[in-house]
């Protein structure tokens, strides 16, 4: 049995219906490990008895015919800073070494909970930061096309797993385009959803205003449920957000599915009619989720309107990926889409805003770590404050280390007001620039990544070799919209490009049609 030959909800289906035993759904993906992993190096940890374990349990309730979610018993991997108990979570670091977690991530709860079987860790660029899966502790990971170039990152692990075979979908993490890129790069399915949208309990944070969670697929039916099952608010975490309180909020009347659009047209009559509400319809379903993001699948995008970026376009640095967006847009007005191109004059400024903000941020969530109460501790200290300092030095790495120093340098008394201060604000106007343009357009199309996937190695001798390279990936990032990537063609070194649809807040059901359409044209 090859997992390359099935999509997660086709093996879902197989194994409701006792033709393939979950138990012969793990053999296949652990023989595939054990044949990929020495080149490849695309997870940390392999959960093997685990998984075995809650194989039994799912087999049981097969056959005992309970009703079960459409991907019950298909194998899954989850990035290693998302924590999963009583399993080593280091976010690819060593300062993290050793460190079990003692609790599930929501979405680690969801899944489970779906019957979804989780079966490994997957490597990662430490604490996220990178975008090629070069910067962990644990080595670098492969890309599953061609061993000698860069899967992408920060969730290159997560992609290749599913790419090689070895599980048919990852979780990855996204703050500026680590689900994006390595999707393109892998030519795979991702999404980065709604801010909000995920439960960021039990992801170690990176970037707290921009760190997002989403699922890495082989299509984009199986980006869908993933989706439906990890997404819904949780009251363990402050930045959730469900689609009918945003919808309440701002009085968007999308909801077509729920069946209530009157009870969302009016207003409320008090606060307490308000708490009323929204614990009535707080805790949406993963079947209510996944009838609205799939409600326009396989629907004509004939009259949708589409925007391509002027300012991106004229940076593309790469003829492959050049003709893929020709390609593409004539793809989709064949289909009866208006595609046109607009400008966003902001878009240069992404990279240093994103810089600032992320790096900020980074430097204070990753403060805590400092040897006292988890993970690795250095061995060279006479006392507390060299305790601290020499196991920070030791257990970040190059890297993370650089991008704390600037953060603490942008937050210092002195710089505060001049660059985090400003940074800040040319986010707000970033992020009013990509609203003002969907109030005309239904989607926003660029290239995932302007240029071409390097060589393993390419990028630590030449940084700058990446310094522009998702640039087309942080203006959704800053401003929280949700973006997917399409894989679409291939570049010149037979590496997969893909396109990037972004749309307004909470409208993943727009990516995945017109994400379909594109899908089956290919």
């Amino acid at each position: 049995m090859d997992l390359n030959n099935y999509s997660a909800l086709e093996l879902g289906q197989l194994i409701r219906e006792k033709k393939i035993s979950v138990k012969e759904t793990l053999e296949a993906a652990f023989a595939r490990i054990d044949t990929c992993e020495e080149e490849y190096n695309s997870l940390i940890t392999v959960c093997r008895e685990s998984a075995y374990e809650q194989a039994v349990k799912i087999q049981e309730m097969i056959d005992n015919n309970q009703a079960l979610s459409p991907i019950a018993g298909v194998p899954i991997t989850i990035k290693d800073n998302i924590c999963m108990r009583g399993t080593q979570t280091t976010a690819g670091s060593r300062i993290l070494q050793g460190y079990i977690s003692p609790y599930d991530a929501t979405v680690v709860s969801r899944l489970k909970a779906a019957g979804a079987i989780i079966i490994g860790k997957t490597n990662m660029d430490e604490f996220a930061m990178g975008s090629t899966t070069e910067s962990s502790y644990y080595g670098i990971t492969r890309n599953a096309l061609d061993a000698e170039y860069v899967p992408g990152g920060s969730s290159g692990g997560s992609a290749v797993s599913v790419k090689l075979g070895e599980c048919l979908m990852s979780v990855g993490g996204d703050t500026g385009g680590s689900i994006r890129l390595p999707a393109a790069w892998n030519g795979l399915v991702g999404i980065k959803p709604t801010y909000g949208s995920v439960s960021r309990y039990g992801l170690i944070t990176y970037g707290t205003s921009l760190d997002q969670m989403g699922p890495i697929t082989k299509t984009v039916e199986d980006c869908a449920i993933y989706l439906a099952i990890m997404a819904g608010w949780d009251e363990k975490d402050s930045t959730s957000i469900s689609r009918e309180m945003y919808t309440r909020a701002y009085k968007v009347n999308d909801i077509e599915a729920f069946n209530d659009n009157d009870r969302h047209k009016s207003t409320w009559n008090s606060e307490n009619e308000k708490c009323s509400y929204v614990k009535t319809r707080i805790n949406n379903t993963a079947k209510e989720n996944y009838r609205y993001m799939t409600s326009s699948l396989g629907n004509s995008i004939k009259g949708l309107r589409i925007a391509v970026i002027k300012e991106i376009m004229d940076m593309i640095g790469s003829d492959p990926i050049a003709r893929m967006m020709k390609e593409s847009i004539r793809q989709l007005e064949s289909e009866g889409a208006v595609v046109e191109e607009i400008s966003l004059p902001l878009t240069p400024y992404t990279i240093p805003v994103y810089s600032v903000i992320a790096n900020c941020e980074a430097s204070s969530n990753l403060a805590r770590y400092d040897g006292v109460k988890y993970g690795y501790r250095s061995k060279d200290y006479d006392n507390l404050t060299e305790m601290y300092e020499n196991t920070r030095r030791e257990g970040f790495g190059p890297v993370v280390r650089g991008r704390i120093e600037l953060g603490l340098g942008a937050l210092s008394e002195e710089y505060y007001n001049d660059v985090y201060l400003q940074a800040t604000k040319v986010r707000q106007l970033i992020k009013q620039e990509y609203l003002q343009a969907l109030q005309k357009f239904d989607i926003i199309m660029a290239p995932t990544a302007i240029r071409n996937a390097p060589k393993i190695g390419e990028w630590v001798k030449d940084p700058s070799i990446t310094g522009d390279i998702d640039i087309a990936t942080l203006g959704p990032s800053l401003s929280g919209l949700p973006a997917i990537n399409i894989p679409y063609g291939k570049d010149a070194n037979g590496i997969p490009t893909g396109l990037q649809l972004s749309a307004n807040y909470f409208r993943e059901d727009l990516l995945f049609q017109v994400g379909k359409t594109l899908q089956d044209s290919m």
